[in-house]
């Protein structure tokens, strides 16, 4: 039994003889011991000498220790996605034979799952130049709002793997808002105190409030600050001061949130 470190030609790095009695076929099983320094096997050749004759086995295959490359690109780590969401980045194993590789995402909020959800899985040739790896509809799918875990794992024929996790924020729906004063209804005159929430777990980005006259065209309600960068819960969203100098009627008031996916709400009331 010969053992090389090349798939053809070369000398064996390690041999090992045994004398075998008996006639016919025989089951043999002898280990051929490696010490790390004398290097990867990459053919075994097993030969049988008998009384006049010569059979040669060959066995070539290929040893990896290293596993598989995984790079993410797409989204970034603590991002807010929705919708259509793109996985772009490497899949690679330069040094060995690759397989396949997965996409799976875990959800962690409000209760944190215990198994990873499969999105997709493809058996193909290493994508070693980023680029496209995966598409996620976040709608479709179903997803929660809310934060998720992604994981790309790779392996390859010796079955290493590799796996590299990223955190995002799915947020396809903005989450509260909410006039709690002036009422639906109210009459109302002077500067107004707007009260109430405009929040948006993760992904928060802005809110807008805003006035018009029943059918007419929207402006903001305080035009020194059109719009406003931190979320409120049950708190002074704005005030109304664009009110002073209006004429008596009908108008409606509105509190609009945006998140960072483009998302939106309203709440409105008529005063």
């Amino acid at each position: 039994i010969r053992a090389y470190d090349v798939v053809s030609g070369g000398t064996p790095i390690r041999v090992r003889r045994q004398y075998v009695s008996g006639s016919g076929f025989v089951d043999v099983h002898f280990p051929v011991v490696m010490s790390r320094s004398e290097g990867d096997i990459r053919r075994i050749e097993i030969e049988a000498d008998g009384a006049g004759w010569e059979a040669i086995d060959d066995l070539r295959f290929g040893r990896d220790d290293t596993a598989p490359l995984v790079q993410v690109d797409q989204p970034l780590a603590l991002s807010c996605v929705s919708g259509d969401v793109d996985v772009a980045g490497a899949v690679c194993d330069e040094d060995g034979a690759y397989d396949r590789d997965r996409l799976e995402y875990l959800s962690t909020w409000p209760l944190a799952m215990t198994d990873w959800t499969l999105i997709q899985e493809y058996v193909r040739s290493p994508v070693c130049d980023p680029g496209a790896l995966y598409g996620w509809d976040t709608v479709v799918d179903g997803i929660p709002d809310g934060p998720h875990l992604l994981r790309v794992t790779s392996k390859n024929e010796c079955g290493l793997s590799t796996s590299v996790d990223v955190p995002v924020v799915v947020d396809n729906q903005f989450d509260t808002v909410e006039i709690r004063t002036p009422m639906t209804g109210s009459v109302v005159g002077g500067v107004l105190c707007v009260d109430g929430t405009a929040t948006d777990i993760g992904c928060f980005d802005h809110y807008e409030v805003a006035y018009r006259p029943s059918g007419g065209s929207w402006s903001p309600a305080n035009p020194a600050t059109p719009t406003h960068g931190t979320p409120v819960t049950d708190d002074v969203l704005d005030y109304w001061s664009a009110s002073q100098g209006l004429s008596d009627g009908s108008y409606e008031l509105s509190v609009t949130g945006y998140s960072a996916t483009g998302a939106s709400a309203s709440d409105t009331v008529s005063v």
